[in-house]
């Protein structure tokens, strides 16, 4: 699932996205983010994401930047590629 941070303050926004590695990990979130993506290819570069090293806070130490992206328009529900499932091993 891909979502967009916030401060405490549930009418605000920020420019921050989070990518939310398994749908368990992330139950907690329910009804104070709303998710507005889901990830349907590039694994091993959100898998790569998540093993940098953190820091303080569980901050990264030396963050990932993100050279470009690409919005692509959803097909109709149900007819697309299935979102990503993250690997057992």
């Amino acid at each position: 699932m891909i979502s967009i941070a916030r401060s405490t303050d549930p009418n605000t926004n920020g420019c921050q996205i989070f990518v939310a590695l398994s749908r368990d990990g992330t139950k907690h979130l329910d009804g104070r983010y709303a998710a507005f993506g889901q990830a349907v290819r590039g694994a091993q570069v959100i898998l790569k994401i998540a093993a940098v090293p953190v820091g303080k806070e569980d901050r990264p130490n030396d963050p990932p930047k993100i050279k470009n992206a690409k919005l692509v328009d959803a097909p109709p529900y149900g007819t697309g590629p299935k979102p990503l499932l993250r690997p057992l091993h």
